[in-house]
């Protein structure tokens, strides 16, 4: 049984309203038509070849992203490389790539909805909460139940499966208020600190944003970009499903796992240095 681009993409905005995007953002139709009938489609975190060829080779006439596969305009459409290569690909094989980016992140059951639920955080309320509509907005801060940092600290390595995390500890023995924004949210660590939050787990922190923590005493945890919303739009995904098959729409769904980010770790041993 198939279904529109267009039906489809009405309920994922029922989900995830544009008007919730950052004004810098690029949600939406990326490249394709929303005319296309699918009887399947395809989830990925990010827009990549392998998303594209594994859709092609599904069968499936949608890729549903979270990261756009234009986020800046194009100058050009070098079709040898980079997104005009992409955008080419998509066109050739006929297929529509839909991206749901920050407008998902604010969303009220979005990734920062998903991700503070995989912490097992209660009373989850927005970080950065819109005016206009208070109970949706950027991140999400909440309540656990009381726990030492260093406990807090093994239980999302083993839900993340990240053995190892870089962090600054909070100036509190016991940690009970907790904040999350999924993907880059090393900007957010005042605003946790004057929400009450004792840690803000988050990715892409740098250098001076664990400065920052230190002075604030406010702990700040390294989720990484990747973690911080892979498992949350899995999360997402499997939303989607319920959400359609109550609307009557009968497509096939299915996910492309990445487990690891795009780029490797190595550790060395007995190295000495001296700087």
């Amino acid at each position: 049984m198939s279904s529109s681009i267009k039906k489809i993409v009405g309920l994922l905005e029922s989900l995830a309203p544009l008007n919730l995007a950052e004004g810098w953002d690029n949600p939406g139709l990326q490249v394709g038509s929303y005319d296309y009938e699918v009887e399947s489609m395809l989830f990925s975190l990010d827009p990549s070849l392998e998303a594209i060829d594994k859709a092609s080779g599904l069968g499936s006439r949608l890729l549903v992203t979270h990261h756009p596969l234009i986020l800046k305009p194009l100058k050009r459409l070098d079709t040898s490389k980079g997104a005009g290569r992409l955008v080419s690909m998509a066109i050739e094989r006929g297929l529509t790539i839909y991206s749901l980016h920050t407008n998902l992140d604010s969303a009220l059951k979005g990734l920062n909805y998903f991700l503070g639920t995989k912490f097992g955080m209660e009373d989850l309320r927005p970080l950065e909460p819109q005016k206009e509509d208070p109970k949706v907005g950027m991140g999400r801060c909440g309540r656990i139940e009381p726990v030492s940092f260093e406990l807090l600290l093994k239980r999302v390595s083993e839900v993340l499966a990240m053995p190892f995390l870089s962090f600054v500890r909070p100036k509190v023995e016991a940690v009970e208020h907790i904040a999350v924004v999924a993907g880059s949210g090393g900007s957010y660590i005042e605003r946790a600190y004057e929400e009450g939050s004792q840690v803000l787990f988050t990715g892409d922190v740098g250098y001076h944003h664990y400065l920052l923590a230190k002075d604030l005493g406010i702990g700040v945890v390294d989720i990484t970009h990747h973690a911080s919303e892979e498992l949350a739009f899995r999360d997402f995904a499997y939303e989607v499903s319920k959400v359609l098959n109550d609307n009557g729409i009968c497509v096939q769904i299915q996910y492309l796992y990445r487990n690891s980010p795009p780029f490797e770790r190595k550790g060395f041993d007995n190295i000495t240095m001296e700087i």
